[in-house]
């Protein structure tokens, strides 16, 4: 175990003795007595200076302990006049690392630089090894603001001020970046590369001048004899110099410890505070600045119907937030601000201890909350986060008993909860669950040491996806007895590194010279330009929604005005925010010359909506004309830029490339022309908005048609889905083996083909137990409806991604990033869509018609989970029976479940990204379709009708193929008619209403076999099963139409989309229903069905003509791409024909034979259009086909086959010379040339198979005649 995913922590040396305390300077200097005599010869300022500029390297960010002890022996031991040399720097750093100081030394906590802002300015100051030092000095600056503007406390505030300025001007020449973590791993040594020159530090009376400081304000910070009295004997984290972190040397001002800005500050308030009488005025001010900046922040949904309200109580000012979520989960959130008594005593960084009264009215707060929670309709489990605000002091809080085992109390820091509350995936509810994870581990005999901080624990989980342990890590002998474990202590960094990047805080300029506080805005579209300086005001309002770019000399806003503050108003103003970060790094340099702080373009758009595709005029506007209706007017003296945009903009839409966006782009590249003085010809203005829109397809609004039934309710389905939580996986594969495998003494290893499969079969039993025992509890209409609205949210989020595809990566620069987002995206709804579909499939059979609870968010992630796992483990089985993975499994000592892993990550894992990523690729080319200028009607035109496959389907169904038209036209009418994304109708009813339509006497029929009946039971018993309250048999169905690891089953949602709620009644799902009839279709269409699951021999004969007719259709593509290369092709010979011979055996055709007459390379191709897979039994079989095997009664598989005819071939090089007409040597190649992604691609790799194989779309490349 290497580095920070090293679990149990251990020292490089275990030399010191004792109890462990952090030392002192003088304790110090009696080890390296040798180190302390060579700095005692120099001049004290002059190396506390040397020192404290290491502070701003990121290299030694973990290295702030040492390096801070250096300058406070700098400040205690040197008391020469030697001058300061690197080597003398860098003795002491060695040094200090073989100290008892190492055994303090951790990778940072938090982010190195932080911004804070005070009076209209941001500031820059070190974080240090104090925790949340920028956030509680932030509080404080908050309550100095606002103190009163009558005079009285200038002085006061000039000394902050002009602090905070020394930090942002130090940090300013280091170079110094805000947010960012530096290195993890303290250095052993100090390199020349790593000293950082003092000057840094260092401020001359004229420095001090520019900047306009005065000299005295800067007094209460300034380090003195007297100040530092007994400093020597403090430990390094107790040292006056953080309170007073500056050291005059002569005329000129040295920032010894610019880690301490933060300390230093809060110490210089509170001690005016209490000098002037007013703790109980800044107590209160306290109180106001945490309610407001909680609130502000919306932690864990605090809003104006649910805010942040503190109370007076016996033991200080206390708020209460509760969170109730459905399926009978709650959290409360207890917030103890800091009353500031005995403040005095332990300064703002020590311990207070609590008030004698606190653990009982905190019980009391508990369980009152708890026995509320309990006595509603659902209650399964809450959590209580006690929250202390403050001011960096750390209180000392009692243990506090659960008042049931399904209620945790957790202590929480309030900066960190902040931390937790922005990031996007984690909740209150989510906290519940790694906790839930921890006691589940703990019952595998884990013990976590209790010193672990909560947030770190977090952090931890989420860094290992969802592990609360990684499974690889835990020792073998942890099976059999207990395990204490430790965790190191910094995953915490990366989540508030992660937090500050995505959500960075401060203020902006505007024009009028105001400042206003801007969030940083994370792009909604990309995850890779989250990055960027775009930031955004928080409080919007209906006359200006502003954002911001912050270039480094100046602030560039695109403020959208008079706008509402709804649906509309949301996409332009994200529409500006989108083209905000790609048009100011462009326009820039159009202003150089111009000297400005800051410069505003305002947006006004006078149409009040947007148009509805139908509504769009049938006659689109060119550019022009749209440019033409956007008035530019400017304002050089204010530095404003308005734009007014006409309701043609909104027309252009409609085109099938960027006009609109185009044309406002092009008027406001002339608005920054004209307000800088620049003229610009009309070429350089179209090169500059082509390079900003990134062409053509570059857009972020769209006005598409409506293609599916789901598209006419974009405004319900567009928002995010319910997706399976990792935590949930990690829960549930903790012990997962040892359903059915003991603990103690059990296997580790389970190798051979059947142990393998009788492990996997048994464990996947064991889970669809677990799973219908889940189901039974929940009320079957409402988890439904749930589950349904949780697919339909995730089939339209991923088909928009798809669909707008071409335009995000037009309008990214980095387009293997911007493609890896976009395949990410769709990852992340394909992982919800079909567990999905399979649980609605088990819940119409195993949850009650009536008397089941609410369902909840939680329920749903962890279902998903559940069946994700029985189909993963169901494909193993599937891929080892098949011989595509090795049989052999793996428990680990907490009882997970591992597979062979080179099946997943040689074969699945890049088959699925690259069949994903072309899938993308097509809809990107599709793209331009979609537009009412470019759109076809014509839905249906590559699926012509034909007279054999329209008798073959009435064989197979017993109705005709034109009804499917109608069943689809009927029940997508009753949704629109109603509005309704879903509805319920009794049967008999819609038997009528079809009755009434051309299907008339099939009506019944149809409905039988597309409906999804309920069933005693989710699962089949086969003929020789055993029947239990798990296993019904069923005289039409097998146990395997229920596997859900399997596609194309009879019983699947995707199959049978009319879902049967309860008797006579069915549950319609429009997108659905359309999905499903147009794949069934497909499938019988292109002879998709497997030849075992026809009926009849009429749908046989067809498959087998489609198959070949396709088989055709491309041999003559990859014939068509060849010639266009300049080779000779022939099509679909026979071996007799290109041999000129009779052959012992039919042989079969060669299905391209290419020919390049200069180099003598001749192509014996095999052209295979397979069927794309997906499940890992799927592609086992796929893959079974072509191993190059011949079986039992010479049957060969196609790769047989295919070597088979090259080895006659390259027996007779003559007779291929005779047929085509050369006397010139020729070689024969194989090549097998797949038309979709296959997983065969991937598993021959590294496999001598004595052919060459390649997909369609590498023919260009690889063919390409020399």
């Amino acid at each position: 175990m290497a580095g920070r995913q090293k679990l149990m922590r251990d020292f490089d040396a275990d030399i010191f003795r004792g109890e462990v305390v952090e030392p002192t300077p003088n304790e110090l200097a009696i080890q390296i007595p040798d180190v302390v005599r060579l700095i005692s010869n120099c001049a004290s300022a002059r190396l506390a200076a040397s020192c404290s500029g290491l502070l701003y390297g990121p290299s030694l960010h973990p290295s702030v302990l040492r390096v801070e002890a250096m300058v406070q022996l700098a400040m205690t031991k040197a008391i020469g006049q030697s001058p300061v040399t690197d080597d003398v720097v860098k003795s002491l750093f060695d040094a200090l690392g073989q100290t008892s100081l190492a055994l303090f030394e951790e990778s940072p906590a938090d982010v190195q630089a932080s911004t804070v802002w005070f009076q209209s300015q941001n500031f820059r100051v070190l974080n240090g090894v104090w925790r949340a030092n920028a956030c509680y000095l932030q509080r404080v600056l908050w309550i100095v603001e606002t103190m009163p503007d009558d005079g009285r406390f200038d002085e006061f505030t000039l000394c902050i001020k002009s602090l905070l300025t020394l930090s942002e001007v130090s940090c300013n020449r280091a170079r110094a970046q805000p947010n960012w973590l530096g290195n993890r791993e303290s250095l052993r040594r100090l390199s020349n590369a790593e000293v950082i020159s003092p000057s840094i530090v260092r401020f001359t009376q004229e420095d001090l001048d520019s900047l306009g400081i005065i000299r005295n304000s800067l007094r209460p910070f300034v380090s003195s004899r007297e100040r530092m009295r007994d400093a020597e004997n403090v430990s390094i984290a107790g040292s006056p110099m953080h309170r007073y972190p500056l050291l005059e040397d002569g005329s000129e001002l040295v920032l010894a410890m610019p880690t301490a800005i933060g300390i230093a500050i809060r110490e210089f308030v509170v001690r005016f505070a209490i000098g002037n009488g007013m703790q109980d005025t800044f107590a209160a001010a306290l109180v106001k600045s945490y309610e407001h900046w909680l609130n502000d922040e919306r932690v864990f949904g605090a809003d104006k119907q649910n805010p942040i309200v503190f109370e007076s109580t016996p033991i200080g000012p206390i708020a209460e937030l509760r969170l109730k979520q459905e399926g009978g989960e709650f959290a409360q959130l207890l917030f103890l601000v800091d009353d500031t008594n005995s403040i005095g005593v332990t300064d703002t960084v020590g311990l207070c201890s609590a008030d004698s009264k606190i653990k009982r009215i905190l019980n009391e707060k508990i369980r009152q909350c708890f026995e509320e929670s309990r006595a509603t309709g659902r209650y399964e489990r809450g959590i209580t986060l006690i929250v202390p605000c403050g001011l960096g002091r750390t209180l000392s809080l009692p243990e506090i008993s659960c008042p049931d085992h399904d209620w945790y109390i957790e202590n929480i820091d309030v900066d960190d909860l902040v931390h937790l509350s922005r990031t996007e995936e984690i909740d209150a509810f989510y906290l519940t669950k790694v906790l839930r994870a921890r006691a589940k581990a703990e019952t595998l005999g884990l013990t976590f040491n209790r010193d672990i901080d909560f947030v770190n624990f977090v952090a931890f989980a989420r860094h290992n996806d969802g592990n609360v342990v990684p499974h690889s890590e835990v020792p073998e002998d942890a099976r059999n007895k207990a395990i204490d474990i430790q965790i190191a202590p910094d995953f915490v960094a990366d989540l508030r590194s992660f937090s500050h990047q995505r959500t960075d805080m401060r203020l902006a300029t505007r024009a009028d010279g105001s400042a206003i506080r801007v969030r940083r805005s994370v792009a909604h579209i990309s995850d890779f330009s989250c990055l960027a300086p775009t930031y955004t005001s928080p409080t919007s309002t209906e006359a200006e929604t502003a954002s911001v770019y912050l270039a480094s000399d100046a602030h560039w806003w695109f403020i959208l005005c008079n706008q509402p503050l709804n649906s509309v108003g949301y996409e332009r103003y994200q529409m500006l925010l989108t083209w905000l970060r790609r048009t100011i790094p462009l326009v820039q340099p159009i202003a150089e010359d111009k000297e400005f702080a800051s410069v505003e373009l305002h947006f006004r758009f006078t149409s009040p909506l947007l148009y509805l595709v139908d509504e769009i005029p049938g006659t689109l506007p060119t550019m022009e004309e749209i440019e033409d209706e956007i008035d530019v007017n400017v304002d050089p003296e204010r530095n404003v830029i308005s734009l007014t945009v006409g309701a043609k903009f909104e027309a252009g839409f409609g085109h099938a490339t960027n006009v609109s966006e185009l044309a406002l782009i092009r008027q406001v590249i002339v608005g920054v022309a004209e307000w800088s003085g620049r003229a610009l010809e009309a070429n350089e203005i179209e090169q500059l908005a082509n390079a900003i829109t990134g062409g053509p397809d570059g857009r972020h609004m769209h006005a598409m048609v409506g293609l599916t039934f789901r598209d006419g309710f974009a405004a319900q389905l567009n928002q995010d889905a319910i997706i399976p939580d990792l935590l949930d996986d990690g829960i549930l594969n903790l012990g997962m083996a040892f359903r059915i495998e003991p603990r103690e003494n059990g296997r580790t290893i389970i190798s051979g083909k059947s142990e393998a499969l009788l492990f996997l079969n048994r464990l996947v039993t064991t889970l669809e137990d677990g799973l219908c025992d889940r189901l039974r509890r929940l009320d079957r209409t409402k988890l439904i409806t749930k589950l349904v609205f949780n697919h339909e949210r995730a089939v339209f989020r991923r088909d928009l991604w798809r669909r707008t595809s071409k335009s995000n990566l037009a309008i990214h620069d980095d387009y293997p990033a911007a493609l890896d987002t976009i395949v990410n995206r769709n990852r992340r709804y394909d992982s919800c869509i079909q567990p999905t579909r399979l649980v609605i499939e088990a819940a119409i059979c195993e949850c009650p018609i009536e008397g089941g609870l609410e369902p909840g968010p939680s329920d749903l992630s962890e279902l998903m989970t559940w069946i994700n796992s029985i189909s993963i483990l169901g494909g193993w089985s599937d891929a080892i029976h098949m011989d595509a993975m090795k049989p052999e499994l793996e428990i680990t000592p907490l009882g997970k479940v591992l597979s062979d892993p080179e099946f997943e990550r040689q074969i699945l894992q890049p088959f699925y990204t690259k069949a994903t990523k072309i899938a993308i690729t097509d809809s990107a080319e599709k793209q331009a379709n979609l537009y009412p200028a470019t759109h076809s009607l014509n839905k249906n035109a590559d699926r012509e009708p034909k007279q054999a496959f329209e008798a073959a389907f009435e064989k197979e169904f017993g109705f005709p193929a034109k009804n499917i038209e109608t069943l689809l036209v009927e029940l997508l009418g009753i949704g629109e008619k109603e509005f309704a994304l879903t509805y319920q109708i009794e049967e008999a009813e819609l038997v009528k209403r079809l009755s009434m339509t051309e299907i008339g006497p099939n009506a019944q029929a149809m409905i039988n076999e597309f409906t999804l009946r309920s069933r005693a039971t989710w699962r089949i018993a086969d003929i020789d099963d055993d029947i239990d309250v798990y296993h019904q048999r069923s005289e039409e169905y097998r146990a395997k139409d229920t596997h859900c690891w399997k596609l194309r089953r009879r019983l699947s949602l995707l199959r049978r989309p009319l879902i049967e709620l309860a008797p006579e009644l069915l549950y319609i799902v429009p997108g659905i229903v359309q999905e499903s009839l147009t794949y069934t279709m497909n499938n019988y269409y292109y002879g998709a069905i497997r030849q075992q699951d026809l009926k009849c021999a009429e749908m046989a004969k067809w498959k087998s003509v489609i198959g070949h007719e396709k088989g055709t259709e491309f041999a003559i593509r990859v014939s068509d791409a060849l010639e266009k290369l300049g080779w000779i092709t022939r099509v679909e010979r026979k071996l007799t024909e290109i041999l000129g011979k009779r052959l012992d055996r039919d042989y079969g055709d060669v299905d391209v034979l290419a020919y390049d007459s200069a180099s003598g390379r001749v192509l014996v191709i095999e052209c295979k259009s397979l069927h794309y897979h997906k499940t890992h039994g799927e592609v086992a079989e796929q893959m079974s086909d072509w191993r190059g095997l011949t079986y039992a009664k010479g049957k060969r598989d196609d790769l047989r086959k295919h070597l088979d005819r090259i080895e006659v071939l390259s027996a007779h090089i003559q007779r291929i010379r005779k047929y085509l007409k050369t006397t010139d040597e020729v070689a024969i190649e194989p090549w097998l040339i797949f038309e979709n992604p296959v997983p065969m691609l991937h598993a021959w790799r590294n496999i001598d198979i004595e052919t060459k194989f390649a997909s369609f779309m590498e023919i260009e490349s690889l063919f390409i005649r020399i």
